[in-house]
């Protein structure tokens, strides 16, 4: 099955398959880099949306969706008249996953939304009962803490309701299975937002580790698809390489005050050796001499 990944620039990344499905214990909604480009460790396994009908829910994961990758993974639904286009992006340098949702309906329509949470390292699986979480509920939001990590993870959801509804699950991963290895995993429904849509609209699903985090998502977007376009726009290259540009950015990532490179999503890391190999074409033909010449002073 076919998979889509969006990173950070700090070794963070997205990824799922493009039934945004987790097929793999590194698959992800938001998987941090806690000491960039490293310690990628696992805070978000998937969020599942739902929307309700009167009494009956329809849940997004059961209808093939429209798959369109340009700047970002984007998903689009058409269920009882309703449309529905999920997008998912990253801010640079920021262990921050957001989720757009665009809605198209002529009816109030309520949308529910059901993160899966987990903490714990890619390389690893949980076990069932293993880690408290903490959650601590704000306006429009929710706050986690959990018993195996120092950080706190904070969803936002604006103009919405949050039912706390905490309980495991088990989840087996057939890649792993393929490849012979720990592949059963348990991860924690934590909770259900509600939110009531009203005509056309738009709204953004956050989960972020940052501590100051109160910038509008709308603004996040664009400045993260003018960036885009800014790096298009400095290689100089024909539009036919605007996919091999925007992935070539995915490899380069922080390190220190200085850059790095990652040596292949998901599980690698950064290797002297990978590195120089695709220095070339990672930094020259793309004309982003400065990261270069900071990935070989690093």
């Amino acid at each position: 099955m076919r998979e889509w990944i969006v990173t950070n620039g700090l070794g963070g990344y997205a990824s799922l398959t493009y039934s945004n499905l987790n097929t793999r214990k590194f698959h992800g909604l938001l998987v941090a880099s806690l000491n960039p480009p490293t310690e990628r460790w696992v805070f978000v396994s998937n969020v599942y949306d739902k929307i309700k009908d009167k009494d009956r829910f329809y849940d997004l994961k059961e209808y093939k969706s429209s798959f369109v990758f340009e700047m970002f993974p984007s998903f689009s639904y058409e269920i009882k008249d309703v449309k529905i286009k999920k997008t998912v992006f990253m801010p640079y340098e920021k262990n921050t996953t957001i989720v757009k949702y665009e809605v198209k309906t002529d009816k109030p329509t309520t949308f529910v939304h059901s993160p899966v949470i987990n903490s714990r390292h890619f390389y690893d699986v949980t076990q069932l009962d293993s880690i408290q979480f903490n959650q601590e509920v704000f306006e429009n939001g929710v706050s986690i803490r959990t018993s195996n990590n120092d950080k706190t993870m904070k969803i936002i959801l604006l103009d919405s309701t949050y039912r706390q509804a905490e309980y495991w699950k088990e989840y087996r991963y057939e890649k792993d299975h393929e490849r012979n290895d720990s592949w059963i995993d348990y991860n924690v429904h934590i909770g259900d937002f509600y939110k009531t849509i009203r005509g056309t609209t738009e709204y953004f699903l956050i989960f972020t580790l940052e501590d100051e985090f109160d910038i509008d998502p709308s603004l996040i977007y664009q400045q993260e698809v003018q960036r885009k376009k800014n790096i298009l726009s400095h290689s100089n290259l024909p539009p036919k390489f605007k996919k091999l540009v925007l992935s070539a950015d995915n490899f380069i990532v922080k390190k220190g005050n200085s850059k790095s490179v990652i040596a292949g999503y998901h599980w690698f890391g950064d290797w002297g050796r990978d590195t120089l190999i695709s220095l070339p074409g990672l930094t020259l033909v793309t004309k982003r001499f400065d990261a270069a010449k900071q990935i070989l002073l690093g």
